[in-house]
C-alpha cells in the first residue's frame, strides 16, 4: 500500500490517501510520514519537509480545557452506563432466554403452573391437561410429569425474580453513581465494584 498526496503549484497538499498503486499526478509520502501529517507538510525540491509558514498552535484557554474535560467525562459516563447494563444482561442470560416473545411465554408458563398446582392441591391432579396447553405441549420434553414440570417452571420463575431483583438493585445503584461521578477514577471504581458485586450473587 502506498501513502500519497496531491499537491498544488507551491507543493502544499490538497488531498491524499492510501492505495495499492500510486494514482496519476500524486506524490508518494516518505515512510516517516502518514496522511495525517499532510496539513503540516510541503513537497519541496523533491522531498517532504515541515512547513514553516503555519501559525503556532493556539493554546487552549482554561475554559476550553474545562469544556473538553466535561465533554470527555460525559462520554465516559455514557460508556460506563452501557457496560453496566451489558454486564447485568449477561448475568441474567444465564437463566433467561432472550428471544422475541419469550417474556410473554415465561409469564404464561408461570400462570399456568400456578393454576395447575392450585388445582392439583385442591382437587387432585386433573385427568386431562386440556386447560393447560403449555404444560401438555412440553410434557415429556423437559420433565416426565405435569406436576414436576409445573414445579420446574415455578422454581425457574422464582430464580429469575430473585436474580433480577438483585441485579436491578445493583444496576440502578451503579447508574445513579455514574450520573454524579466527577472523575474518570470514580467511574472506574464504580464499574469495578459493580463487577465484583455481580460475581458474588448466587445463581
Amino acid at each position: 500500500m502506498i501513502a500519497f498526496a496531491y499537491i498544488d503549484e507551491k507543493g502544499i497538499p490538497t488531498g491524499g490517501g492510501i492505495r495499492r498503486e500510486l494514482p496519476e499526478g500524486a506524490v508518494p509520502l516518505d515512510s516517516a510520514f502518514t496522511t495525517t501529517d499532510l496539513p503540516r507538510l510541503r513537497f519541496q525540491d523533491g522531498t517532504w519537509v515541515e512547513r514553516d509558514d503555519l501559525p503556532p498552535p493556539s493554546v487552549p484557554t482554561p475554559q476550553e480545557l474545562a469544556e473538553l474535560r466535561a465533554f470527555a467525562l460525559a462520554r465516559a459516563r455514557t460508556d460506563a452506563s452501557l457496560r453496566i447494563n451489558g454486564l447485568a444482561g449477561e448475568l441474567r442470560l444465564r437463566i433467561y432466554t432472550d428471544i422475541p416473545g419469550q417474556d410473554a411465554l415465561y409469564l404464561e408458563k408461570r400462570a399456568e403452573a400456578v393454576a395447575y398446582v392450585a388445582e392439583a392441591r385442591g382437587r387432585g391432579e386433573p385427568a386431562s391437561l386440556t386447560n393447560y396447553p403449555l404444560l401438555e405441549n412440553e410434557l415429556g420434553v423437559t420433565a416426565p410429569t405435569a406436576w414436576t414440570l409445573a414445579q420446574l417452571w415455578l422454581n425457574r420463575s422464582d430464580q429469575f425474580k430473585r436474580v433480577g431483583a438483585a441485579t436491578e438493585r445493583l444496576r440502578m445503584q451503579a447508574l445513579i453513581a455514574i450520573a454524579s461521578a466527577s472523575s474518570f477514577d470514580a467511574l472506574e471504581a464504580i464499574e469495578r465494584d459493580f463487577t465484583e458485586a455481580l460475581s458474588r450473587l448466587p445463581l
